[in-house]
């Protein structure tokens, strides 16, 4: 089994909803148990393994993997994260009911959304990273303060902050479950040109959990999670595939599929000259999920089926550091940063910006060692 052939059978068992479920019944009756080791081996890798547990008892699979030591596993994750998850539910709730006293109503974000509206059919299905909330740009600092009273702290203090910072340093304290990530903007600002500048009322519901948050409404949620990886982190770029963001939109698409306003986002991402790039992630969703959507011939799955099976990852590395120059060391960029009127200026501003980009990550230790995984892959 390669690793493309165990990828589409790991999203046809987690999927919310299934075309053909007894054809998929009986091709999981020839797989061997290596073939469940990788399926089991993508599912970890993308934090998708509670999920797979519950899927595989809810269809009645379970008993097909004869390996009792990869069972015990699978068990053993999802009633651990269950206990976490609801330990982040009461977390979210203390944190509501803080920021009411300055009346602050923050909105639900991500995996905190999906958590607080019951996305998924069980509490223990969504692996949740930290806790991520959106606040009012005028009212993020005192939110920060009062946490900061509350015994929450800086993970990282001494993490640059960009001067269009969209989220606070992570933050955490001894008595929860999880970090927190609390946003003054939705998205990174190059991204946040693509979402439609509306306001509260227009973009945000209350949370059905909580009486002092709100989330997204069904359709700006959907689109947030879309420009969220493809656009604020390169997936369509770099032609990365996570599961796990995929089935996070896929799972908000068929939960709210009457509530999505699909003709409003189609003409909104032609408005916004992104339409190719919805339409290459729509065409992935109907590969790995059966979306059944209508689209554009596009070739964009072909070049990402050949990469998800590609063997020497350190040539994805060198691809990788040259698109991180590119990004950082474009005119757009730096004319963004420095506003400076000729192009001829950039000879004297790259090499600036070198300098100070490798003395960033010279002088903070997780960033050097990321540093030094993408040098070794390039020199490898």
């Amino acid at each position: 089994m390669t690793k493309l052939e165990a990828t589409v059978a790991l999203t046809k068992l987690i999927a919310p909803k299934n075309r053909e479920p007894a054809k998929i019944r009986e091709s999981l009756l020839t797989y061997s148990q290596e073939d469940w080791q990788e399926i089991i081996d993508i599912a970890n890798s993308d934090l998708l393994a509670p999920l797979l547990y519950k899927s595989l008892q809810e269809k009645n699979l379970f008993t097909l993997i004869e390996d009792e030591t990869l069972k015990e596993y699978l068990k053993e994750f999802y009633h651990l994260n269950e206990t976490r998850n609801i330990a982040i539910l009461k977390q979210l709730e203390e944190i509501c009911s803080i920021l009411e006293t300055i009346d602050v109503k923050p909105t639900l974000l991500k995996g905190s959304a999906a958590l607080s509206e019951e996305h998924y059919n069980s509490i223990g299905e969504r692996v949740m990273l930290d806790i991520d909330f959106y606040v009012d740009d005028e009212k993020v600092y005192e939110c920060i303060e009062l946490l900061k009273e509350y015994g929450y702290k800086e993970i990282d203090p001494e993490e640059k902050l960009d001067i269009n910072w969209h989220h606070y340093r992570r933050m955490y304290k001894d008595d929860v479950a999880t970090s927190i990530e609390i946003h003054r903007l939705l998205l990174k600002e190059s991204s946040l040109n693509y979402f439609p500048k509306l306001n509260n009322s227009e973009l945000f519901i209350q949370s059905s959990m909580f009486t002092n948050a709100s989330v997204l409404k069904p359709t700006y949620e959907l689109y947030y999670a879309f420009l969220h990886t493809e656009i604020s982190h390169f997936y369509h770029e770099y032609k990365h595939l996570s599961i796990r963001h995929m089935q996070h939109f896929n799972v908000i698409w068929h939960k709210y599929d009457d509530d999505i306003q699909f003709k409003y986002l189609h003409n909104l991402v032609q408005s916004s000259r992104i339409d190719h790039i919805w339409n290459d992630y729509i065409t992935v969703q109907n590969y790995f999920y059966d979306l059944e959507t209508p689209l554009k011939k596009s070739e964009y799955l072909n070049a990402l089926q050949k990469k998800i099976n590609i063997k020497h990852r350190e040539l994805l590395q060198v691809s990788v550091l040259f698109k991180m120059i590119k990004h950082g060391l474009g005119y757009t960029n730096l004319k963004k940063h420095y506003n400076f009127q000729s192009k001829f200026l950039m000879l004297f501003l790259v090499p600036f910006h070198l300098v100070k980009l490798f003395y960033y990550y010279s002088t903070n230790k997780k960033k050097r060692k990321k540093l030094f995984e993408i040098i070794s892959g390039f020199v490898r």
